[in-house]
This record gives structure tokens, C-alpha cells and sequence, in this order.
């Protein structure tokens, strides 16, 4: 993804509708301007001295690269700087945060956390929709 594509996106939300502040692409394509706060944006592989993580500030990192098969390989970003690293999708090893009947309790200590897969959030638009115009309170 590029700057202008994430800053589009998160202005405009599909599940949770528009953001209601202001989103821009950043100087030189490299981060996104949230609100007049700017998030610098790092792609490419991680080692254990990059992306700085620490130095920018970053307490959380999402990683949606799919790399990461198991928590000691998303821990990567940990040994950058990061307190915790959100992953989009299942990771061996990762506390399952997502909503729902899987959501596992996630301790302080633990630093890597996943959302669980993609189905599970391919459903979310779908239930929003059922639960406004037909009544769906809970689903299973």
C-alpha cells in the first residue's frame, strides 16, 4: 500500500463508516496525516535494528504482511522498540483477540496479539448490516 491508498482508506472506513477527522496523504509519500498528527509508514523486511520503532515512538505495531508464522517471528518488531505487535490474521504462539466466542484474554506481559482470520472479519460489514435493519443482536 502507498500513502495516498492507507489515507484514503482509513478516512473511509466500510465497516465502521467515515473516521470523522481529517486524513491525508504525508510529505513524500512516507507516513499518513491523522487529525494533524503525522504516522510515518515503514515497509520492508525487519531485522533487529529496523524499522526504529523506539525511536519514532511506536508502542504498537500492526503487521499485516502475513510473514509471521509463529509469535517469536512477529517478535521482531518487539527487539525494534515496539511494547506489543498487533497481527492481522492466526499466528501459532499469539494471544486470538478478535471479538467473538475465540477471543482469549490478553495479558499485559504478552506482546504479540493476533485478530484472527479473515473470514472472521469478512463477517463483521455483514452482522453490522443484520444487526441495524433485521434485528440481529448476537450471532454465533
Amino acid at each position: 500500500w502507498d500513502a495516498a491508498a492507507m489515507a484514503y482508506s482509513f478516512a473511509r472506513d466500510s465497516s465502521q463508516g467515515a473516521v470523522g477527522v481529517s486524513v491525508a496523504e504525508g510529505p513524500e509519500g512516507k507516513s499518513i496525516v491523522v487529525d494533524g498528527r503525522r504516522v510515518p509508514i515503514f515497509s520492508g523486511p525487519v531485522t533487529k535494528s529496523a524499522p526504529p520503532w523506539r525511536a519514532v515512538g511506536a508502542d504498537y505495531v500492526l503487521d499485516t504482511d502475513g510473514d509471521c508464522a509463529d509469535a517469536e517471528a512477529a517478535r521482531k518488531h518487539v527487539y525494534c522498540g515496539a511494547r506489543k505487535v498487533v497481527l492481522t490474521g492466526l499466528c501459532a504462539g499469539a494471544v486470538l483477540v478478535a471479538p467473538g466466542p475465540l477471543q482469549g484474554a490478553a495479558r499485559p506481559r504478552q506482546d504479540v496479539l493476533c485478530l484472527g482470520p479473515v473470514e472472521l472479519h469478512a463477517c463483521a460489514p455483514v452482522l453490522s448490516l443484520l444487526g441495524r435493519y433485521a434485528g440481529v443482536e448476537a450471532a454465533l
